[in-house]
């Protein structure tokens, strides 16, 4: 099945039970999808994402490192399945000319991908199946609003994923329900 490239629109906190949520997005803006994830993973995105300089590496930062010392590289990771509510992944690295494909959850892949700058796929069966098409609608009103709003509005920044996020986060604040985990 052919797969979708997708983007990380924002990490936010699902209000209702206090849990990370993860949000990708296609760039045709066709599906939106919130993934739950732990706050441990959530963090290492949220770093990955702002560049964030840390004294000590995390995780995620010592196996980019010891990838990198294999003379590997991430060169895409992919939310292949969604099975009884669970997503999973798979995380695909290029080492002396040979494909290796690793198991992985998808918070741990998408956070190593953001540090590879790596692209990030979602299976085309699976984005249908966890788009929800209300974060979809939301996401666009987000963006129309922050257009029509232009520079005048408070809410307006001159980074568009920094509104963006804040936007969405308000939105989830408002009581959207988790239906799948990570």
């Amino acid at each position: 099945m052919p797969s979708i490239l997708m983007n990380v629109v924002a990490v936010a906190v699902d209000q209702s039970n206090n849990t990370p949520i993860v949000i990708l997005r296609d760039p045709d803006k066709r599906f939106a999808i919130p993934i739950w994830i732990g706050l441990l993973e959530a963090s290492a995105i949220q770093i990955a994402l702002q560049q964030v300089a840390i004294p000590r590496p995390m995780t995620h930062d010592l196996l980019k490192t010891t990838i990198e010392q294999l003379d590997g590289r991430v060169v895409s990771v992919e939310v292949s399945d969604l099975r009884q509510d669970t997503f999973y992944a798979v995380i695909n690295v290029e080492r002396n000319g040979r494909a290796l494909t690793l198991d992985a959850r998808p918070s741990d892949a998408i956070a190593l991908a953001l540090r590879f700058r790596a692209p990030i796929f979602v299976d085309e069966r699976v984005a249908t199946a966890a788009s929800r098409p209300e974060l979809l609608e939301r996401l666009k009103k987000s963006e129309s609003e922050k257009t029509a709003a232009g520079a005048t509005s408070p809410h307006a920044s001159t980074d568009p994923e920094d509104a963006e996020a804040r936007q969405i986060i308000e939105q989830l604040e408002s009581g959207v329900e988790p239906k799948w985990k990570a």
